[in-house]
């Protein structure tokens, strides 16, 4: 179950964080969000499409035919597909708004993810409480899909309002 915590040193001093090795969160998710920069090679996997989903108007991966189903996870969570997502890859990360604060966007992780515990994997913060090689390396990554979702997110917006895309 997703508990979206932000990233700190005072929420996660202490915790490691493990490599995905399940894609298991993502079997009931038809539709995955697309970034501009996985425009290409996107295209060569998987049928691209635009729609709103979860009040959000955007690209995305047609990962199921049917809602509720994505076809690129077996059961035992492993991804079918030659390409993943970048949105898939940034998990346990995200950007959200935190309830009652500002409009803006603060670096939150998955608490509930299970790729969080105290002995296994990287570390996110060393004893003084300063960001880790590791959490520097998925802040850049998450930064770059940050700035990428946004560019396909004008994208889509500028394709809705000339009218170019139609059901």
């Amino acid at each position: 179950m997703s508990k979206i915590l932000p990233v700190s040193s005072k929420n996660l001093g202490g915790k490691r964080l493990l490599p995905i090795t399940s894609y298991l969160f993502a079997q009931k998710e038809s539709l995955v969000s697309l970034t501009a920069t996985e425009f290409p090679v996107a295209a060569q996997n998987f049928p691209i499409v635009f729609s709103r989903h979860h009040e959000h108007f955007g690209v995305f991966v047609l990962s199921g035919v049917e809602k509720g189903e994505n076809l690129f996870v077996d059961a035992a969570g492993r991804w079918l597909g030659d390409y993943i997502p970048a949105t898939l890859r940034r998990y346990p990360f995200i950007y959200a708004k935190p309830e009652g604060e500002s409009a803006e966007l603060v670096l939150c992780i998955d608490e509930g993810s299970g790729l969080l515990n105290e002995s296994g994997g990287e570390p996110l913060f060393d004893r003084k409480g300063d960001k880790t090689p590791a959490l520097e390396k998925a802040l850049n990554f998450i930064n770059e899909y940050q700035k990428s979702a946004q560019a396909a997110e004008v994208f889509s917006r500028a394709l809705r309002q000339k009218d170019l895309l139609v059901p």
